[in-house]
């Protein structure tokens, strides 16, 4: 995993990961300002328990696309 700040960073790190393996899929997550949250919910149909509502430590991560 590699943090990239600009567009010369980008193409370094992207030469670098295709040199290693072009048979594997590169995945791009833009981190947006915020804080990512989960929430776990276990649900019979009618009830609805929530046992955990987690912060992520980690900046927030969104995927655009498919991997």
């Amino acid at each position: 995993m590699e943090i990239v700040h600009n567009a010369t960073e980008l193409v370094r790190y992207m030469s670098y990961a295709i040199e290693l393996d072009t048979k594997h899929p590169i995945l791009i997550d833009k981190y947006m300002e915020g804080k990512e949250v989960e929430v776990d919910a276990i649900a019979d149909g009618v009830d609805v328990l929530i046992p955990g509502v987690m912060e992520h430590i980690e900046r927030t991560g969104c995927t655009p696309g498919t991997r």
